[in-house]
């Protein structure tokens, strides 16, 4: 089924207004989800006010301790991203001044400080801002990225991260522009996020983990992504398709989701906490090539 409206933002990579409806409302997530019939860009529409919003929203609500599924989640992903210093260092002479844009309790933040960075978190989540504070004396703002766009800030650093952040973004095209202003001249831009060229999300569409989640809004796929960057400003200098390394309990989490089946869930997150299956010190390394992350610059 192909729409075309007038009174609804445009898509975000190409500005057509022209979609085809790829799941309904409550099929693969609560959103409708529709994909630009001119670029190919997949995204949620209708969305009820701004996605961010609900992650302020939900942090005011609740503190945060070490025990926390969402702490424990974070510490469980840093093994992921060890790799990128190491990987920057082909694109850089020295260690500098690094911003991370949505970067929860700050884990790895914390880990890139201890290995010689100036490190900058921005943050939506009050009580993750809280806890990275608390625990790791780290800067953190709690605030949007454009909230930095301004003298103080722009070209004021060495490198710029954004973690699986995008997908949940608003208006992509325009944080990606700020995140542009905030580099240095010959600093090294980091994205990654789940993408949807993939064989994964052929095989198991709506249940893709990635696409069930409420607060993904937009879904790239590698040509959309990197069409994006391009028309942002960036030049891609380097960019894989990057894998997983799950504790058994994150592991089960994930098919939980996928099953997007109620009961398996609850059944699942009590396994999990009662056998504390996310903190033992089993890790699985998965790679089956629906993320990816790339390196850019300031063209």
């Amino acid at each position: 089924m192909l729409s075309q409206v007038h009174d609804i933002p445009t898509c975000n990579l190409c500005g057509s207004s022209v979609f085809k409806v790829v799941f309904r409302e409550h099929v693969a997530q609560i959103h409708q989800i529709v994909k630009c019939q001119i670029c190919g860009l997949m995204y949620a529409f209708p969305v009820n006010g701004r996605n961010s919003d609900s992650y302020v929203d939900f942090g005011q609500s609740r503190p945060l301790n070490s025990d926390d599924p969402s702490v424990l989640r974070s510490v469980d992903r840093l093994s992921d991203y060890r790799r990128i210093p190491v990987e920057l260092q082909r694109h850089m002479s020295a260690k500098g001044r690094i911003l991370d844009v949505g970067c929860y309790i700050g884990t790895f933040l914390h880990y890139l400080q201890t290995h010689g960075w100036d490190v900058t978190g921005v943050e939506l989540d009050p009580s993750a801002v809280r806890f990275a504070r608390e625990r790791f004396g780290l800067e953190i703002l709690n605030c949007p990225l454009e909230s930095l766009d301004n003298a103080k800030y722009c070209q004021g650093f060495d490198v710029v991260t954004m973690l699986h952040v995008i997908e949940h973004l608003d208006d992509p095209s325009s944080t990606l522009s700020v995140a542009l202003r905030l580099l240095k001249p010959r600093g090294v831009f980091v994205i990654e996020t789940p993408t949807y060229d993939s064989l994964t999300f052929k095989l198991l569409g709506r249940r893709e983990r990635s696409i069930s989640c409420n607060g993904h809004i937009f879904f790239y796929t590698s040509e959309t992504l990197w069409k994006l960057l391009e028309k942002t400003g960036f030049e891609i200098i380097e960019w894989r398709k990057v894998g997983r390394t799950l504790s058994l309990g994150r592991l089960i989490w994930n098919l939980g989701v996928i099953s997007k089946n109620i009961t398996i869930q609850q059944v699942v997150e009590r396994v999990i906490s009662k056998y504390t299956l996310d903190r033992n010190g089993l890790r699985i390394y998965l790679n089956t090539r629906d993320m990816i992350r790339l390196y850019c610059r300031p063209k």
